[in-house]
């Protein structure tokens, strides 16, 4: 699942029977609320798995934001001494809202839906059952027989292209100023 290195830094590791399920259970959840996006995020802001309409840049980005907004609710019940946290926020907007829960310490459900095609109610409570369901995917232990995935590989790989180094130059040159002298 997690696991905090040396250095501070936590590894996640499914398996592909996990993934596998969590993608399965955010896929029937999309369909049955009908929401524009749900997806499982980690604490630090990296969507595991979605399902829904959002490229992926603003996908990543949300999910990213979320993370935060999640870090910060955590310390405002740190300070108003709710110690089990707040473990669910919505955020309300004219067009669409959001919603988030915890799945588990180190887990979130991020849910964006229009209020024209599905309630805040049947969301709260669709995840209700959608958190019981991940969690007991992220509970099941991987076997010796299941093929391991992590993130770091998927990462590396990649980095390894050679269309992606590319890619990442130019978006850190034309940020920075210009390629380095």
């Amino acid at each position: 699942m997690t696991n905090l290195a040396a250095d501070g830094t936590k590894q996640i590791t499914l398996s592909k029977v996990q993934f596998d399920g969590i993608s399965a259970v955010l896929k029937g959840f999309y369909k049955n609320t009908k929401c524009g996006v749900v997806m499982l995020s980690d604490e630090s802001g990296l969507a595991l798995a979605q399902s829904g309409r959002l490229d992926s840049d603003k996908m990543s980005l949300l999910s990213t934001l979320a993370a935060g907004n999640y870090a910060a609710t955590v310390q405002m019940a740190y300070l108003v001494d709710e110690e089990s946290g707040f473990k669910k926020q919505f955020h309300e907007g004219k067009n669409y809202s959001i919603y988030i829960t915890g799945v588990t310490e180190s887990f979130f459900l991020v849910v964006v839906f229009s209020q024209e095609k599905t309630t805040f109610g049947m969301i709260r409570v669709m995840c209700e059952k959608v958190v019981a369901e991940l969690q007991a995917v992220l509970a099941k232990i991987p076997s010796e027989n299941d093929e391991l995935k992590t993130i770091q590989p998927a990462v590396s790989e990649q980095i390894d292209d050679e269309e992606f180094r590319e890619e990442l130059s130019s978006r850190l040159d034309s940020i920075l100023g210009g390629p380095l002298k």
